[in-house]
């Protein structure tokens, strides 16, 4: 290219400038800078290693305080920082609930004043059984078990029923009762709106996964509203959830595993199990994950 003399000298280097920074400006464009790609693909495998040896290891994270854990145990038992296998809970949370296997009565759980006690039906039992064929429960309410059913129930966390429905297959009683299907305790319509899920429902789905039994929600349902039973005697409460159930013909001749939550004076559950009895069920297990002392602090709700 020619330059006129009136353009001068600098035109032409300026122009010489040019040609030069050209190629090296189409190689950057072409060839981009190596480390962000480089540091990205560093960042992925490093979180996939991390993933697959943490799966590998039986690697697990406690749903309650967030604790890494191992869930493979040792010959069957939680130590080490090992935790049961398929364990929600990290070992220190496990040990913080308790499954209460003496010290109460084994037809409606009320324990004894002495939890190393052996097994003996209470008082009131010995007047009157409950209707139900046999009650199981974890423990005690109270505690870490406490906190987490009122997480579950009251501050719409329903992924600990879960964790709780894993809590209360671990009762060995369980697998060997002969059962046909699982149900729970239902919630009235307005309940069930205001809450947006069934707390007993949570437990029993992860329980009926557990023991491989098939889940029927649909076979029992409250047919009048009932108000809150806190602060209730035993003898109101038997009144409020009277004729508060209604069973269908399904249950006819069915050996039914009925969960709940929490069991406090068994009104609620004497109430339903009574209607599964009137449509023809042949048997009625109960399991709730805690059982409230009648004589103890902290009735719930």
């Amino acid at each position: 290219m020619s330059y006129g003399p009136e353009q001068g000298p600098r035109a032409r280097c300026m122009h010489r400038e040019r040609e030069q920074q050209a190629p090296a400006q189409a190689k950057k464009s072409f060839f981009p800078r190596p480390w962000p790609l480089l540091r990205l693909c560093a960042s992925t495998a490093r979180w996939l290693g991390q993933l697959f040896v943490g799966r590998i290891r039986g690697e697990r994270r406690c749903v309650l305080c967030h604790a890494v854990f191992f869930s493979f145990p040792r010959d069957g038992a939680e130590a080490g920082g090992r935790g049961a296998a398929g364990s929600p809970f990290c070992p220190g949370c496990l040990s913080s609930m308790p499954r209460r296997e003496k010290g109460h009565c084994p037809l409606c759980g009320e324990p004894a004043a002495w939890p190393e006690l052996p097994l003996a039906p209470c008082i009131r039992c010995v007047k009157a059984a409950p209707p139900w064929d046999s009650l199981h429960f974890h423990g005690l309410y109270g505690g870490q078990l406490r906190r987490v059913l009122r997480l579950l129930k009251f501050v719409n966390m329903p992924q600990f029923g879960q964790a709780l429905g894993w809590l209360l297959s671990r009762q060995p009683e369980l697998r060997l009762l002969q059962v046909d299907l699982v149900s729970a305790i239902p919630l009235h319509e307005k309940r069930l709106a205001r809450r947006g899920y069934n707390q007993s429902l949570e437990i029993a789905r992860a329980l009926a996964r557990s023991l491989s039994l098939p889940l029927r929600p649909d076979v029992l349902r409250r047919s009048r509203y009932t108000p809150p039973q806190v602060g209730f005697n035993f003898e109101a409460r038997q009144q409020n959830m009277r004729q508060a159930f209604t069973a269908t013909a399904a249950v006819r001749g069915q050996r039914i595993l009925l969960v709940d939550d929490i069991l406090t004076t068994g009104a609620t559950m004497r109430a339903a199990v009574g209607a599964l009895h009137e449509a023809g069920a042949l048997a009625v297990h109960a399991a709730v994950v805690s059982r409230v002392a009648r004589h103890g602090r902290g009735v719930p709700v």
